[in-house]
């Protein structure tokens, strides 16, 4: 009976390992981290129980930069509302608000004209309580 050895999850990482380029290498998969025990995974990232030590953590804020979200700039409510115009179906029904307007149906045109106009406000509102709670 010829029994191949076991596969332990550490040996399946290092066998799959050895078969990617050493580009595939440079960053390991989060889940092959997961099955590695915690002192191989400590050695294999350079880190210790207590963190990375002060002269690592200046040679990584050196490399890397801080650790900070860059906020992006927030646009004016105005530009907000009028960028809402540019989605298809809003230009569609407007195109179906002036057609009703030329001729002549002036209910269907304030109604479309309406509804258009509380959809993108109430977008527009939904955007702006979305960036504020962020």
């Amino acid at each position: 009976m010829n029994q191949s050895p076991s596969l332990t999850p550490d040996t399946a990482v290092h066998q799959e390992r050895s078969t990617k380029s050493s580009s595939e290498q440079a960053a390991p998969e989060i889940s092959e981290l997961a099955v590695v025990p915690l002192p191989d995974l400590l050695q294999r990232l350079h880190s210790t129980d207590n963190g990375l030590s002060a002269a690592d953590a200046a040679s990584v804020l050196k490399t890397v930069g801080p650790n900070q979200v860059e906020s992006s700039k927030q646009k004016s409510l105005l530009s907000a509302f009028i960028e809402r115009f540019s989605n298809p179906l809003v230009l569609i029904l407007l195109f179906a608000a002036a057609v009703s307007a030329f001729t002549g149906d002036v209910a269907s045109f304030v109604i479309i004209a309406v509804i258009v106009l509380m959809s993108v406000i109430l977008d527009v509102t939904q955007e702006c309580q979305a960036q504020n709670a962020a």
